[in-house]
């Protein structure tokens, strides 16, 4: 049938990404995401996302919950006639703004060292056809936090020349 046709959204395994993390006063922190999924068959996939994340105590080990905003792009096949040259599906980029929910796990919190564990839900709003797309990824990120040299008299040139 000429008018039968499917798409075809693809799933990951693995994904890589950097995150940025900042802890607030209010025991709460901000995560921005930016990620790229791996060995997906399906070409380059990734996303960027920020959320902000309410703790549950001030322990070092704290359940957190939390929601945010991000960016997402993901390739389409679309199989069927006239899909693509011969046999083989017409693939695509989508794109488009999500809703993300997520809560997670905490673990050496007041250290300089933290490892977070979190299930994320992202509820996505496609540029394909202004449909949707959805789905659940399971992370463990791993954050270091950097330390800035602070200078003694940072107000004078003496101080800002050589450091001291």
């Amino acid at each position: 049938d000429e008018y039968n046709y499917s798409k075809e959204w693809q799933s990951t395994i693995l994904q890589f990404g950097l995150t940025n993390y900042w802890e607030l006063k209010n025991n709460a922190g901000i995560f921005l995401d930016s990620f790229i999924n791996g060995f997906s068959g399906a070409g380059p996939s990734f996303g960027i996302d920020l959320s902000f994340n309410k703790f549950s105590n001030k322990s070092d080990y704290s359940i957190f919950y939390g929601g945010g905003i991000g960016w997402y792009l993901n390739p389409v096949f679309e199989l069927g006639p006239g899909s693509g040259f011969g046999n083989e599906p017409d693939s695509r980029a989508s794109h488009g703004l999500a809703f993300i929910g997520q809560v997670g796990y905490v673990f050496m919190r007041t250290y300089d060292f933290n490892i977070f564990a979190r299930m994320k839900y992202h509820f996505l709003f496609q540029t394909v056809d202004s449909e949707y797309d959805n789905g659940i990824t399971f992370n463990v990120t791993v954050v270091r936090k950097l330390q800035s040299e602070k200078r003694k008299n940072p107000l004078t040139i003496f101080g800002l020349i050589f450091g001291k």
